[in-house]
């Protein structure tokens, strides 16, 4: 976004053509007391940084010192901490991060919070009707422990791989932090697939567990989940096992 609100952007058309075009339409403005209020801006402070384009000229310009101070900003809790920002070695295109450095995303984004405001909201999902779920992040960090907890009981290990085939919803947020907390593979499967495209993403991963909905409503229809499930597992040749959740009853 330049100074001036307008975010210039690149349209890609064939080969031989390219051009930059500027949009000028700003759908909204922050006022000048919120946008002092914003993490970027106390980021920026905490940096003497005058302008967002001096920001995002020192972030391009040294991204190690940029990326260091955002995880220093953020608090983000490495269970081992990194011995560089960034190594490439490789080429710009293959460019690693945090070297040596090791963090679990369920700690990051449940245990400490867990610990710090236990009863602030963490997840509110709503379904299609209108009725919603909140889950404070004590309450998510129990039923992620316990997830983690089940699938470990079916054999699930560090570096294995784990799918998830389920709506938009709270379960697919816990089953994604479970899977992280046990150091597993997260494989997701969008909830619209049937079950040629499921069997797809299940033939190379080979998952231990595949995590399924027994169904959703979309547009007042009912999509039927596990029968889809179910229908690519024959096609991939079999899974060890399948955690239904029971969302649409």
């Amino acid at each position: 976004m330049t100074p001036d609100g307008r975010r210039p952007f690149r349209l890609m058309g064939s080969m031989e053509q390219e051009r930059e075009r500027t949009v000028d339409e700003i759908a909204w403005r922050a006022d000048p007391d919120r946008a002092q209020r914003t993490r970027t801006a106390e980021f920026m402070r905490r940096h003497s940084i005058a302008t967002y384009d001096e920001l995002e000229d020192r972030s391009i310009a040294d991204p190690d010192w940029f990326w260091a101070s955002v995880v220093e900003y953020l608090v983000i809790p490495f269970s081992a901490p990194f011995t560089r920002v960034s190594d490439t070695t490789g080429g710009p295109e293959w460019t690693t991060w945090f070297i040596d450095g090791e963090l679990n995303l369920s700690e990051v984004c449940v245990d400490r919070w867990a610990r710090q405001t236990p009863q602030t909201p963490a997840v509110v999902a709503e379904h299609e009707d209108g009725s919603s779920r909140t889950l404070t992040f004590v309450e998510l960090q129990s039923e992620v422990a316990a997830l983690a907890g089940g699938l470990r009981a079916l054999g699930v290990a560090a570096g294995d791989a784990v799918a998830v085939y389920l709506p938009m919803s709270s379960e697919a947020v816990v089953s994604l932090l479970a899977i992280a907390r046990l150091g597993a593979v997260f494989i997701p499967i969008f909830s619209g697939y049937g079950a040629e495209a499921v069997a797809g993403r299940l033939h190379d991963p080979r998952p231990k567990v595949l995590i399924c909905a027994d169904g959703f409503t979309r547009r007042g229809r009912l999509v039927e989940m596990k029968e889809a499930a179910d229908a690519a597992a024959d096609l991939a040749g079999g899974l060890e096992h399948v955690v239904v959740v029971d969302y649409a009853g």
